[in-house]
C-alpha cells in the first residue's frame, strides 16, 4: 500500500445507484395496494391448502343474533 491511497475498494464491488422515489398519481397508489393486498391473500390461501399454517377460526355470528 502506498500512503496516497487512502480507501482500497475491491475490483468485484461495484456501488449501487441510488433509486429516487416514484411519485405515484392517487390511482396508482390503489392499483398497487389493490395488487399487493390480492398477492397477499392467494399466498396465504395457497399455504393454508398446502398445511403449512392452520386455517384462521370461523367469524362468528354474534351480530347476526340481534336481528333474529
Amino acid at each position: 500500500m502506498s500512503v496516497f491511497v487512502t480507501s482500497v475498494t475491491g475490483a468485484g464491488e461495484m456501488e449501487q445507484p441510488v433509486q429516487l422515489a416514484v411519485m405515484l398519481t392517487k390511482a396508482e397508489r390503489k392499483k398497487l395496494r389493490r395488487q399487493n393486498r390480492t398477492e397477499g391473500q392467494k399466498e396465504l390461501q395457497e399455504k393454508i391448502r398446502l398445511g403449512l399454517i392452520p386455517p384462521p377460526e370461523p367469524k362468528g355470528c354474534s351480530h347476526f343474533i340481534e336481528f333474529v
